[in-house]
């Protein structure tokens, strides 16, 4: 006679993916893209437009690098009801079936 010993374990696991660090920065972000909206409406030449967005972009490519850094500390120190995302993974694990002799 075959018996198994539980025929459906779960398997969850959840991460943390970003803190509340991630919610002020979007909040700034809104906020600097406004400012950026008002200065844009203001008589402005094409060439000041353009260079301003250079600048503004290499400010972004390096700051996005240390933010990265900041995010991931922050996803891994603040508790998880805090967190502003969470990875939820849930895997069906195949039941072992065990035959006694």
């Amino acid at each position: 006679m075959g018996s198994h010993a539980g025929a459906w374990e779960p398997g969850i696991n959840i991460h943390k993916v970003l803190g509340p660090l991630e919610k002020i920065t979007m909040s700034f972000v809104v906020y600097c893209f406004s400012l950026i909206q008002k200065i844009r409406s203001k008589k402005t030449t094409q060439t000041n437009i353009s260079e301003l967005m250079n600048i503004l972009g290499q400010f972004f490519k390096w700051a996005n690098r240390f933010y990265m850094l900041l995010a991931w500390l922050d996803a891994k120190i603040m508790p998880r009801s805090l967190s502003a995302v969470l990875l939820i993974k849930a895997e069906k694990n195949q039941p072992e079936y065990f035959i006694k002799e």
